[in-house]
């Protein structure tokens, strides 16, 4: 039990970190308000969507849908930052978020 929880927090502190980051990219590198909103729109669903799956599970209802899971938005935002920095492209930072 204690390693499901330990797992789920660090999970949201790795989610915090990556969106936290492309916010300051978005507010002091690109100066872009635009995209500083979308981030910390991101960064506050990602933990509203954690929370109300937790809450679902306690109140027993079921609350595993939804559009992609964890895996699949982290390689959506990971590969494209990656080759954004690397190939110096900051719009396939853009096309991530």
């Amino acid at each position: 039990d204690f390693g499901a929880f330990l797992d789920s927090t660090l999970d949201r502190v790795a989610d915090g970190a990556l969106f936290a980051g492309a916010t300051l990219y978005f507010a002091w590198v690109a100066e872009d308000r635009l995209y500083t909103a979308l981030c910390l729109v991101i960064l506050v669903m990602g933990s509203v969507t954690s929370y109300a799956r937790a809450k679902a599970d306690h109140l027993r209802y079921d609350a595993k849908v939804g559009i992609a899971e964890r895996p699949d938005r982290l390689v959506g935002f990971l590969v494209p930052a990656f080759f954004a920095d690397v190939l110096d492209l900051p719009w396939l930072l853009e096309a991530a978020v």
